[in-house]
């Protein structure tokens, strides 16, 4: 498992890394995150197995570092730190919106790929103020639209979709990241409460535009299946697949489409699935990563009236189709954290 690297950081871009608070966190595999005294990266200190390792970043000399073997020492370690809670989802989430702290769990801010990402947005860190912020340098944020019920439970937090228009809108600018130039993956930890009604996941779309879905395509062309569609000024790419979804199980579900070459692939838990195309995008050119007026949704497509209907726990998007073998790395990193 690559490791995690942590600097101080109050605003500066720091491509391949994620924003967590005032930390960027950077693992091993993109680049060469060391020596500390030429990069200004703190290797990470291991967490015990069932432990934590708490991180409160300083603006010089580094990280002070508390290693808890117990989620009663964890609890004990936080609250002397200012946290009020009395459980472990307690001073977790307290420490999630805490700029200083970070709590290594070797599943909070997992060992993903970071090379392209351009969205990152995972449950356990939302504030519960209403906006959902990204932990790229990015900055992205989505802000709830109606009622979407969010439930805190640290690793395992989730937004609640229920197929109605409730949904959570982000804000623009999706596009100068994801342009198109060599295509786009998004993949999110979702679980569906009625594969047998149509799931937006994410969209971004007016018109031309993307969308990842999943559950009942509402002609029935599939059925409770994993799906993408891809529309830009010239031609679609829409691909479902064949394996079946089953109600209330947690899956890390994957598309990508690879602008280059015209492919798209889609991915259960890390391994591709079979799958079918409707669609001949051999022509299908970049206009579909910048749609006109659209902003980028999450649990909704308001453009065909189309919502999300499960529990999503985290969702990432790239600005490039990952290759099997990086599906199978987020997979790894991820799997234990979410029973999967």
């Amino acid at each position: 498992m690559p490791k995690q690297h942590f600097k101080y950081n109050t605003g500066s871009t720091i491509t391949n890394t994620i924003q967590k608070g005032i930390h960027s966190i950077a693992t091993e595999g993109t680049q060469d995150w060391g020596p500390t005294s030429v990069t200004g990266f703190y290797p990470e200190t291991t967490p015990p197995s069932g432990g934590y390792t708490i991180y409160y970043m300083r603006p010089s000399g580094g990280p002070s570092v508390h290693v808890a073997t117990s989620d009663a020492q964890a609890i004990t370690f936080l609250k002397s730190f200012g946290s009020t809670g009395s459980t472990i989802s307690d001073v977790l989430t307290w420490a999630s919106n805490t700029a200083n702290y970070y709590v290594q769990t070797g599943a909070t801010i997992s060992s993903i790929v970071s090379s392209g990402l351009a969205l990152h947005m995972d449950a356990n860190t939302y504030s519960g103020t209403g906006t959902w912020n990204d932990l790229t340098a990015n900055a992205f944020t989505a802000t709830r639209q109606g009622t979407v019920p969010f439930t805190s439970a640290g690793d395992l937090s989730y937004f609640t979709f229920n197929g109605s228009a409730n949904y959570l809108l982000g804000n623009s600018g999706l596009g100068s990241v994801v342009n198109g130039t060599s295509g786009v993956t998004i993949s999110t930890v979702f679980k569906m409460s009625d594969t047998t009604q149509p799931s937006i996941l994410f969209s971004n779309l007016n018109g031309a535009g993307y969308s990842f879905e999943c559950g009942t395509q509402p002609s029935n062309l599939w059925i409770k299946t994993l799906r993408n569609y891809i529309a830009s000024n010239t031609s679609t790419d829409r691909r479902g697949s064949t394996q079946v979804l089953t109600n209330n199980v947690i899956y890390l579900m994957t598309m990508t489409w690879d602008q280059i070459n015209k492919v798209s692939t889609l991915y259960i838990n890390g391994s591709a699935i079979s799958s079918n195309e409707s669609s001949t995008p051999a022509t299908l050119n970049t206009s579909w990563a910048t749609p006109s007026g659209a902003s980028f949704q999450i649990g909704g497509m308001t453009y065909y009236s189309q919502y999300g209907n499960g529990s999503m726990y985290k969702i990432m998007v790239y600005n490039r189709a990952l290759s099997s073998g990086e599906v199978t790395t987020n997979y790894d990193a991820i799997k234990t954290r979410f029973g999967i």
